[in-house]
């Protein structure tokens, strides 16, 4: 009997290997003989064409080129770096190109991943940033040559340098030249280079810096960018101080004057810089100013940059007290997994931010976690620093044998302030959850007729009247008027403090500056009941995306609230006063329960504002968001109002600090994803992510993921989603901290179905169920795409088995 034939299960069709892009190397070159092999030694495995333009060099430079390239070229130098880049391009044939300098090396691990980075991305995405780290040629050398990896802090920055061939792309600026191109977007990459040319800048270059300056600045006085550069020249070479100072606040005006930020220059990079070259000067107190005027500026951007540099300024000025508050707040952020800003800067912020609030740490006599934190730094970024040595020897010898002291704080207290009106239903709630907190309750009824002033009465006796006349902020006010205590708590009735954070909050309250007067609550929208298992201790919930709401104030005169509706808190000048963000939370059920007659109230009263100021930002903001649960609104009418928004937001609204243009972004595209108007959605993740100002911030991309899904465009929604994820996993930097739970949830849900449409089935499994397991734990949709998930997986299992 002839053997029986093995039935073999059909194998898997493989697709085809992603072709991957060429690239052209293009540089400018003078007298560059000394660095010019190091450099191109580090690129020739990865680039596919050399591009040298040379202009005048005498050494041997020309020569070593050659070993490399017989594409060399000659241009006549004219102060013109822009111009020599832009020669250099028009000789270029792959792809995309990479601009490097001399003196710079591309780093082994970028070699690696160069080609393969590339291939994953958009093709509407056109020009990337790399990320410069600073060194010694030494260091370079043996990196490249001796592959000993380069572990130092000089510091580290981001410039755009990789660009695909594209007719239209170049470079503008004689100095400091940058790539434009009709998107003027950048998009960060992971690819890194060495740059050593910093440490042998000669005077000589100093000077023809600062004269290229001189001229550019001649001839546009008034723009922006020039007075930045003109301004660090000066700073570079020797200098009178009230001079350097008139040029950067004349910087800071123009820079403000603008309206719109330059993309590839934000307001916070000229404020760091700044704030370094005055802190290298000693010129602590202008640092100081910069710093609050910095953090002025940063509306709900939770950045912890410029909170640690207050620090840093206040220790270097011997505010120990202040600058213990203000290090230890960053530290508490920092190790909570919050956003400090740039990624790239993460092992220096990391490295000063130890090492100064471990000394400070050493002056309130916490030896052991200034300990800690100074070993820390020894260990990973100063092995040989006679400062920190001592630093640890001091601490050691403390803490021999001593038992570790503290010092007492005094908790401060609280007046909860409330306006209310038929209010029974929900009061009693509200008042359990913070009557253990609190100091002092005081609740102004604005004319209740149903149970609500007896309620009240059970846990206070500061009960006021106030007539009603379609004015938050004046019946807010008017409760203000009452309190007695160091902070202002302010709830409505439909509100309640969680149990973790009325916990925490008067030490959250100790621990603050002096300076900072209003702090966020993150607010969360939920259901009743989700709230009493909340108070009853069960603090999971499922809610919607929160936001900071101006709720916790310091008693002091002149804080006051502004706005009839969507109230604020405003200074004694009228100014919206900057709101810190905090880690507390408070849930929040009413919105399921508004009447048509408070709608009506709410419409009519934005409607007035804007009829006395047309260009109120944040009337129009709201009206817009109501418009949006109007049937009779068309879908036209609703992105015309969207879109004269935004347009308000950028002529007239950049001051504001209860609003900023990312919220916006975020509540229209999730209320275009609930009206299925995907297209127009797309559009305004493109917006955003244009708008982002060299910032890697994650949230807009994974909207845009998420649209992209939601439009079938599978391919680039994976795309998208799968950088997200890799950037996600490697530092958790996605913009608003506050967002953590609904970002992850998202992520993982749209990414996992994609992974599934790819047939990567263990890794769209993985995350299919963290999602259930974390977010989603009764929901049939997740339920089904894992039972999905795991058929298809077991298929493939068998198919590899049989094979």
């Amino acid at each position: 009997m002839p053997a029986r034939k093995n039935k073999r299960t059909k194998k898997t069709a493989k697709k085809p290997a992603r072709k991957l892009p060429t690239i052209s190397l293009c540089m400018i070159v003078r007298d560059a003989a000394a660095n010019l092999d190091l450099c191109l030694s580090s690129v020739q495995k990865v680039v596919d064409e050399i591009v040298i333009v040379d202009t005048g060099s005498r050494d041997g430079t020309v020569e070593i080129a050659r070993k490399y390239t017989d594409k060399i070229y000659h241009f006549k130098w004219c102060d013109d770096f822009a111009k020599a880049r832009n020669a250099s391009l028009k000789h270029a044939t792959r792809d995309w190109i990479l601009v490097l300098d001399d003196d710079e090396v591309l780093r082994p691990e970028s070699a690696k991943i160069f080609k393969r980075f590339l291939a994953k991305q958009p093709r509407k995405q056109n020009v990337y940033t790399i990320n410069i780290y600073e060194c010694d040629k030494n260091a370079a050398e043996n990196e490249i040559v001796r592959k000993k990896k380069y572990q130092g802090l000089l510091g580290v920055h981001k410039h755009g340098r990789l660009l695909r061939n594209h007719q239209g792309i170049k470079f503008v600026s004689p100095l400091h030249e940058r790539i434009v191109d009709k998107h003027a977007v950048l998009y960060d990459s992971e690819i890194s280079i060495l740059h050593y040319g910093y440490s042998e800048k000669s005077l000589e270059r100093l000077e023809r810096n600062y004269k290229i300056m001189q001229k550019e600045l001649a001839k546009k006085p008034d723009d922006a960018l020039n007075q930045y550069n003109y301004t660090r020249a000066y700073a570079s070479l020797p200098h009178d101080s009230k001079e350097l100072l008139a040029n950067m606040e004349k910087t800071i005006a123009l820079y403000v004057q603008r309206k719109k930020n330059l993309p590839f220059m934000p307001l916070w990079y000229i404020y760091t810089d700044f704030i370094n070259i005055l802190i290298t000067e000693k010129l602590y107190a202008p640092a100081e100013k910069y710093c609050y005027a910095w953090l002025s500026r940063l509306k709900d951007n939770y950045d912890l940059w410029p909170y640690f540099l207050l620090g840093k300024v206040l220790f270097l000025q011997e505010k120990m007290d202040d600058a213990y508050r203000m290090l230890q707040l960053v530290y508490t952020k920092f190790a909570n997994g919050l956003d400090f800003g740039e990624n790239i800067q993460k092992e220096k912020f990391m490295s000063e931010l130890y090492y100064f609030y471990g000394a400070c740490c050493l002056e309130r006599q916490n030896y052991k976690l200034g300990l800690k934190l100074l070993r820390r730094v020894r260990r990973k970024y100063y092995a040989d620093n006679p400062g920190v040595d001592k630093l640890i020897e001091i601490a050691e010898q403390r803490l021999g044998g001593q038992p570790q002291t503290g010092t007492k704080v005094e908790l401060p207290t609280i007046s909860l302030c409330m306006i209310v009106r038929d209010a029974a239903a929900n009061l009693d709630l509200c008042l359990s959850s913070v009557q253990k907190v609190v100091d002092e309750i005081v609740i102004v009824d604005t004319g209740s007729r149903d149970g609500t002033i007896e309620i009240a009465r059970k846990y206070t006796d500061k009960i006021y009247h106030f007539k009603w006349c379609d004015d938050f902020a004046a019946a807010r006010n008017e409760s203000l008027k009452y309190a007695t205590k160091d902070w202002i708590l302010v709830l409505s009735d439909d509100e309640a403090l969680t149990a973790d954070s009325a916990r925490e909050i008067k030490k959250f309250l100790a621990e603050q500056p002096s300076k900072q007067n209003v702090y966020g609550i993150l607010q969360y929208n939920c259901r009743r009941e989700e709230i009493e298992a909340s108070l009853a201790g069960n603090i999971k919930f499922h809610a919607t995306v929160p936001y900071y709401k101006d709720r916790l104030l310091r008693n002091r005169l002149g804080l006051h609230f502004i706005y009839p509706v969507h109230e604020t808190v405003a200074n004694k000048n009228g100014e919206e006063e900057l709101i810190y963000p905090s880690p507390l939370k408070l849930l929040h059920y009413g919105q399921h329960f508004m009447t048509e007659r408070s709608r009506e109230r709410d419409l009519r009263v934005l409607k007035e504002q804007l009829a006395q100021n047309p260009h109120n930002v944040i009337a129009k903001f709201y009206l817009t968001k109501m418009l949006s649960g109007d049937p009779q609104c068309t879908l036209d009418t609703l992105v015309k109002n969207m879109d004269e928004t935004i347009d308000m937001y950028l002529r007239h609204g950049q001051d504001l600090r209860s609003v900023s243009l990312p919220l916006y972004y975020q509540v229209f595209i999730d209320i275009l994803i609930n009206k299925q108007a995907y297209q127009q959605a797309e559009k305004y993740c493109q917006d955003w992510i244009a708008r982002i100002k060299g910032r890697y911030d994650l949230f807009p991309y994974l909207w845009l993921g998420k649209t992209l899904f939601l439009r079938q465009k599978t391919d680039d929604a994976y795309r998208i989603l799968g950088l997200v994820y890799e950037k996600f996993q490697g530092n958790k930097n996605f913009g608003d901290p506050a967002h953590l739970d609904n970002f992850t949830a998202d992520l993982y849900y749209f990414y996992g179905v994609c992974c599934l449409e790819r047939r990567n089935y263990q890794l769209g499994l993985d995350l299919l169920r963290k999602v259930k397991e974390k977010y989603y734990t009764d929901s049939p949709a997740v339920d089904k795409l894992i039972t999905l998930a795991e058929k298809y997986k077991c298929e493939l299992d068998n198919v590899c088995l049989a094979e």
